[in-house]
């Protein structure tokens, strides 16, 4: 494989990875002053990007554990949207901002494993 390939399947998915943390994290600024316990629930909404931070911080060594944690966490979110009482289409296109990355990153760290010692 050339080599630029491998560089790009190299650092790709942990790129993406950082952005997608950044994202899911920007979604605790919208908690600012709406509670009295501000703090906690920032960090209950900053849950799902810490736990994206220590998925990268795993995958980062061994790619194939990324690829299954981002692939179990885009599912857990779909079946997690899917309880939602929303209509079947806001469903589906409220979760694939989420479920997509997601996937689209284990995706990226498989086929970086899959060509590390090619």
């Amino acid at each position: 494989m050339n080599p630029f390939v491998k560089r790009l399947l190299l650092w790709t998915p942990r790129i993406l990875s950082i952005l997608f943390a950044l994202f899911v994290g920007l979604i605790s600024i919208a908690v600012f002053g709406a509670y009295d316990d501000t703090l906690l629930v920032t960090l209950s909404y900053l849950l799902p990007a810490i736990i994206i931070l220590f998925a990268l911080l795993f995958a980062w060594k061994w790619e194939w554990v990324g690829a299954i944690v981002y692939f179990l966490i885009g599912i857990a979110y779909l079946g997690f949207i899917w309880n939602v009482q929303m209509a079947l289409v806001d469903n589906l296109i409220f979760a694939s901002f989420i479920t997509g990355p997601s996937i689209l990153i284990a995706s990226l760290f498989f086929l970086s494993w899959y060509y590390r010692n090619e």
